[in-house]
């Protein structure tokens, strides 16, 4: 069942304010799989404790309250269910808060763990003048 968009977020800023989350913009990718449904990945763009919104490529068959789980790098899967779908958006509420340090901890992992080049290809960057100084 497709979920109109404008609706859902209507519903939400109806919502009492206490239960409203300061949302992040982000370029965060993660895995999010649905109950009965092969995993996918998702491109965040925009977080809070309470939920995300996210955008996916292809055909992904999914409805709304479906549960689910999200998976952020280097993180356990966080439960959670689909609150609202529109085309390749939807709208994510995590079954429990989400401290978003992890989140921050885990893209600082990433970023520390870059994959190191093997040899021909650290060659060929250095060739193009593209290898990093260190």
């Amino acid at each position: 069942m497709k979920v109109n968009k404008r609706a859902a977020e209507k519903a939400a800023a109806n919502e009492p304010v206490a239960k409203r989350q300061p949302r992040n913009s982000t370029l965060l990718v993660a895995q999010c799989e649905r109950e009965g449904g092969l995993p996918f990945p998702l491109r965040i763009r925009n977080l809070s404790a309470s939920g995300l919104c996210g955008h996916f490529s292809g055909a992904v068959d999914i409805a709304q309250d479906v549960s689910a789980r999200i998976t952020f790098p280097h993180m356990e899967p966080v439960p959670a269910r689909v609150v609202w779908h529109d085309g390749n958006q939807l709208g994510i509420q995590f079954l429990n808060p989400l401290d978003l340090k992890c989140i921050a901890d885990a893209r600082a992992a990433t970023a520390i763990a870059a994959p190191v080049p093997d040899a021909r290809t650290a060659l060929v960057l250095n060739w193009m003048g593209l290898a990093s100084a260190d």
